[in-house]
């Protein structure tokens, strides 16, 4: 969400957007360049419904998220909602952004570079946006190219196969792996999804850093899973009940570094190498301390584990298997019972502020994916001195998203009171 003052002057980013094609789902998209680029093609504006307040805008985010893109064009949009006239909870004048891309397109590496140079860190007025776009060289896909290519995916296939089949049938004796668990409460485990809820919170940078020193060594992550673990206990001991065993929680590992942490000639575009896990949160624990010294224990070693031990590539796995045979796949799953609770994914955006136009962000979050193994999807990043929790859900696992929020609130709070004593 960024605030105008006189409204917005956005200038067309350095980059030349391109189509996005994969030849009959056999290989991987490839980008081409678009002869005839129109940047009116991919920014819509809107007018923020209801009253004006955060409630009408994370419903209309939910309602501008779920539109499908439009297929034949390429694979983002940026959708421009102006708040004429703002309740207590958003000034009037903001402006909230939606960035949707495919998935496909950009993991989450490549997607936090495109939304930098979308939203730079310095105002339009007071940058100089070259005439020429920036030259991309344009990949010529062919059905042949793509058969051609089938034998070497089979063996990078089957390579991580045999990896990820040594990773969870090797012998476990971590501690997280000893930990009895229990599964999502009946009001929580719903596998339809009926109306997709969103909402979201901020916190101060500072104040996370404070709550570390409950436990030391402890990390942002591991008081944003410690946040979450007690929003849960808070909201289920409202709505539901609360069980005698910690639940679930889906994590993503990386595997690399990213960006400026890597080595010296690497490039930041290159996608993401991530591999998940699942943590025990400890939403049994009613004391803020114990609890995020329970997850920074059990984080640690799992971390550990997966850094030394056989590893699974997700992102890997996923490239290697044609679109089309993934797409058939993920059609044939079937939905479960969930196993885990939530999830929780962090992408961290930076110190630096970004602009839209000559509009500074205020605040910024993520619409993680949601799928029935997670009833509750989390994601947390971060925008100068702020961290933003956001989460997603269905409605019929979460039937009170604003009162999660409130417990999410109030979690922090009690994990800053403990870090006072």
């Amino acid at each position: 969400m960024s605030r105008l003052r006189d409204g917005p002057h956005i200038s067309p980013p350095n980059i030349r957007p391109c189509y996005f094609v994969a030849p009959l789902g056999l290989g991987n998209a490839a980008w081409t360049a678009d002869q005839h680029f129109d940047v009116r093609n991919h920014i819509s504006w809107h007018e923020l419904s209801g009253s004006g307040s955060w409630t009408d805008l994370c419903r209309d985010f939910v309602r501008l998220a779920e539109t499908p893109l439009p297929h034949g064009r390429p694979p983002w949009h940026i959708s421009a909602m102006r708040v004429a006239h703002g309740d207590s909870s958003i000034p009037t004048g903001a402006i909230g952004v939606i960035l949707r891309v495919e998935h496909a397109a950009m993991d989450g590496a490549s997607l936090v570079a495109f939304a930098r140079t979308l939203f730079p860190d310095t105002s339009a007025a007071a940058v100089q946006v070259p005439v020429e776009a920036q030259t991309l060289t344009a990949a010529r896909p062919s059905v042949a190219g793509a058969v051609r290519e089938l034998p070497a995916r089979v063996a990078t296939a089957a390579r991580h196969a045999r990896s990820a089949v040594s990773a969870i049938t090797k012998p476990k004796t971590s501690p997280a792996n000893k930990v009895t668990t229990a599964l999502p409460p009946e009001e929580m485990a719903a596998t339809e999804f009926t109306e997709r809820v969103f909402d979201a919170t901020t916190v101060s940078l500072e104040d996370c850093q404070k709550i570390r020193q409950l436990v030391p060594g402890s990390t942002i992550n591991d008081v944003a899973l410690s946040v979450v673990a007690g929003a849960l206990r808070r909201y289920l001991q409202t709505y539901a009940e609360v069980p005698d065993k910690p639940l679930l929680c889906a994590i993503t590992v990386a595997l690399q570094k990213h960006g400026h942490q890597r080595a010296a000639g690497s490039t930041e575009h290159v996608g993401n190498d991530i591999t998940g896990a699942l943590l025990p949160i400890g939403t049994h624990i009613a004391d803020p301390r114990e609890r995020l010294r329970q997850i920074h224990q059990t984080s640690s070693t799992t971390k550990q584990r997966l850094q030394l031990g056989p590893q699974v590539h997700i992102e890997n796995i996923i490239r290697a298997i044609p679109p089309g045979i993934l797409a058939a796949l993920a059609r044939r799953i079937p939905a479960k019972q969930p196993i885990h609770a939530t999830s929780v994914v962090n992408v961290p955006r930076g110190r630096n502020p970004m602009y839209f136009g000559d509009a500074r962000a205020i605040r910024t979050h993520g619409l993680p994916l949601l799928n029935p193994r997670a009833p509750v999807a989390h994601h947390v990043t971060s925008l100068e001195d702020r961290l933003g929790i956001a989460f997603v859900a269905d409605r019929s696992s979460l039937a009170n998203p604003e009162a999660y929020r409130v417990a999410l609130i109030d979690s922090f709070n009690e994990h800053l009171s403990a870090s006072a004593t």
